[in-house]
C-alpha cells in the first residue's frame, strides 16, 4: 500500500516487533486505527510485560494514544498521530481571510497519482466545481453531466471522500446547483461556493436554490441545522465562534449552534465574482468590500469601525494588513483596525 493510504490495520505479532509497527504506521492514514497484538497468547506469558512492551515500541515511534483490548487475544489499540505539517484546505480561498495561502509543510512535487474523483472538467460545465478538505475528509460539489448540457441535463452532487484514499463516505443531491444560463458558452451556475466550508464535524453549505444555510454531519451527509434567520446567503464562514452570513443587502452573525442572531448590520456588499471575495476577516475585525469603499468592523458587534475608498482588485487580510491587488496595476495595503493606508505600490502588468 502507498503511505497514508489504509484507514485500519491489524497485525498479529509473530516475531519481530518493530518492523510490523513501523509498516502499520507508514500505511495507516492520519488518525488511523491500528490493533497489535495476537490471537493467541503464549501460555505463561505475562499479559502486563507483553503489553508494556507493544506500548514502548509505539511510543518510541511517537504514538501515545493506546487501549488494551483482551477480546480475542491480547491487543493494543493505537491511533496514528497527525503530522503537525499537514494543513487543512477548508474554504474555497483557504480560510475567512481570503488569503489563499497553505500553510502546509508536507506537500512536495507530486510523484504519482493517488486517487481519482468523478469526470473530468469539460467545457460544458462537467466535473468539479468546487473542493474543500477538513478532518481527514474531502467534500466536492460537481456536476455529473451525463450528456451536452445544450442537449442533456446536469445532475449537481455534493460527494464526501476519505482525503487519504479516495473512498466514497455519502452523497447529497444539491439543487442550488442549477445553470441559470444554458444557452451561454460556458453555463453560470447559482451555487456559490463562498458558502460551502466545512470543520472536522460539519459542512456548510446553501442547499437549495434560494434557501438558507445549512449544516451538514460531515460523517453522515445528514441535516443537523437550517440557518433561517441567516436569509439565502452568497457568502458564509466561521469567525472567533460566530457563525458570518452576507446576502445582497444585510451581514448576520449568528450564533452556530442556535441559529439566533447576534447582530445584523445593513450593508449592501459588493456580490463576489468567481475568484474574488466581498468580506474577509481576521481576529477582531470583519472588512467588507462595497465596490467603491472598503468598510472595517468589530467582529463581537457589527459595529463599524472606519471607512475608506476602496482601492478595487482581489483583498485579503492578514496579520492586521488589509492587502489589495489591481491586476496589471498596483498594491495597497490598509491597517484592518483603522483603515489608514500603510502603503500603495504600482507596478507594470505582467
Amino acid at each position: 500500500y502507498a503511505e497514508n493510504f489504509v484507514t485500519a490495520a491489524i497485525c498479529d505479532v509473530k516475531e519481530s516487533l518493530a518492523s510490523p509497527i513501523k509498516e502499520m504506521l507508514r500505511v495507516l492514514v492520519p488518525n488511523g486505527i491500528g490493533l497489535l497484538g495476537t490471537f493467541t497468547p503464549a501460555a505463561g506469558q505475562q499479559e502486563e510485560a507483553l503489553v508494556d512492551g507493544w506500548k514502548n515500541l509505539l511510543a518510541e515511534k511517537g504514538v501515545s494514544q493506546t487501549d488494551v483490548i483482551k477480546e480475542s487475544g491480547l491487543w493494543v489499540k493505537f491511533t496514528k498521530p497527525k503530522s503537525p505539517d499537514f494543513d487543512e484546505w477548508a474554504y474555497w480561498r483557504s480560510a475567512p481571510d481570503g488569503n489563499a495561502v497553505s500553510h502546509d509543510k508536507a506537500v512536495g512535487v507530486p510523484g504519482r497519482l493517488r486517487w481519482v474523483d468523478g469526470i473530468m472538467e469539460g467545457q460544458d460545465g462537467g466535473g468539479a466545481r468546487c473542493t474543500i478538505s477538513a478532518g481527514g475528509r474531502v467534500f466536492i460539489v460537481n456536476n455529473e453531466t451525463e450528456m451536452n448540457i445544450r442537449g442533456g441535463y446536469a445532475r449537481p452532487k455534493l460527494t464526501a471522500r476519505d482525503a487519504w484514499n479516495g473512498t466514497t463516505l455519502w452523497v447529497r443531491e444539491v439543487p442550488s446547483f442549477k445553470i441559470s444560463n444554458p444557452e451561454a458558452t460556458y453555463p453560470d451556475y447559482d451555487f456559490s461556493r463562498q458558502t460551502f466550508f466545512a470543520t472536522a464535524g460539519r459542512v456548510y453549505l446553501v442547499l437549495d436554490h434560494k434557501g438558507p444555510l445549512v449544516s451538514l454531519d460531515a460523517a453522515t451527509g445528514l441535516t443537523v441545522t437550517e440557518y433561517k434567520e441567516g436569509g439565502s446567503p452568497f457568502i458564509a464562514f466561521l469567525h472567533e465562534g460566530m457563525l458570518v452570513l452576507a446576502d445582497d443587502d444585510t451581514v448576520r452573525a449568528l450564533n452556530p449552534d442556535t441559529g439566533a442572531i447576534l447582530w445584523k448590520k445593513e450593508a449592501n456588499i459588493t456580490k463576489p465574482g468567481f475568484n474574488s471575495a466581498s468580506i474577509v476577516a481576521e481576529g477582531d475585525w470583519i472588512v467588507l468590500d462595497k465596490g467603491n469603499e472598503r468598510v472595517g468592523l468589530e467582529a463581537k458587534t457589527g459595529k463599524e469601525l472606519w471607512r475608506t475608498p476602496s482601492p478595487g482588485g482581489l483583498f485579503f487580510v492578514q496579520k492586521g494588513v488589509v492587502g489589495s491587488s489591481v491586476s496589471g496595476s498596483s498594491a495597497t495595503a490598509l491597517a484592518a483596525e483603522t483603515g489608514k493606508k500603510l502603503w500603495t505600490h504600482a507596478y507594470d502588468g505582467c
